[in-house]
């Protein structure tokens, strides 16, 4: 049952964080992270918020987070500094493009080729930056408005540094198009993907949705014919197909 799940995700949350906690004696960090092995989640698992006491405080007091109090809460938790070091973090550069929401397609093509000239500019300054996008309709821009800036990109996906997370053509919905059409929305990604941007279809193996109201109960068998293998979506989106 979903309270199941939420008592071990609970449990699990808990377990790190007071053992991060036990390897800090200073009390300016217990009172400052009193409140962080508290952890708030609504019984459809919609919501997990983790509360630092020291901020939300002067948050509430203030209105706003000031430079003096956000260096006294670097300098409250600067002890766990070796503890969490521990931890392995991989971060990942991302660009969520609405193609379509309040404003027209043509602001949307300007404000993705201002987007990845950014990000091709991060990717000259700093060499280890690593990027991944979805959605081929954002390709199919750089495509027709900016051929130099197509180049560029494909150095990059042969270097490994930007990956191609597209495994359809937009962030689409999952609730009211038949399983056919999501099949077909992604054959065509990948048709296009691999005959313009030689991009390998095997390798877009994401299903990358992190802004999707929802998902049909028909995923799990698209799943099943091995079009994708991961389903990225955001923490808060309930999968109604996800039970015990």
């Amino acid at each position: 049952m979903a309270s199941n799940r939420i008592n071990r995700i609970n449990e699990e949350i808990q377990k790190e964080l007071s053992s991060l906690l036990r390897t800090v004696k200073d009390p300016r960090v217990q009172d400052t992270m009193i409140s962080i092995t508290h952890v708030e989640t609504t019984p459809d698992l919609r919501y997990a918020k983790v509360y630092v006491s020291f901020l939300e405080e002067a948050m509430d007091r203030d209105g706003v987070l000031t430079r003096g109090v956000c260096l006294e809460a670097e300098e409250r938790l600067a002890p766990c500094g070796p503890a969490a070091k521990e931890y392995k973090l991989i971060l990942a550069g991302h660009a969520h493009i609405d193609m379509d929401w309040m404003w027209s397609y043509h602001e949307t093509v300007a404000l993705t080729l201002s987007t990845f000239r950014t990000v091709l500019n991060l990717m000259n300054q700093y060499p280890e930056f690593c990027f991944s996008q979805s959605q081929a309709s954002v390709y199919k821009m750089v495509e027709e408005y900016d051929p130099d800036m197509m180049e560029e990109i494909k150095a990059r996906i042969r270097e490994g540094r930007w990956e191609v997370t597209a495994s359809a053509w937009v962030e689409t919905d999952k609730n009211m198009p038949s399983t056919e059409s999501l099949l077909r929305h992604i054959a065509y990604t990948k048709n296009y993907l691999q005959e313009v941007w030689g991009v390998d279809p095997d390798s877009l193996l994401i299903d990358f949705s992190p802004d999707t109201f929802g998902h049909s109960a028909f995923i799990p068998e698209i799943k099943v014919t091995s079009l994708f293998v991961h389903v990225f979506v955001d923490v808060w989106l309930r999968l109604w197909w996800d039970r015990e």
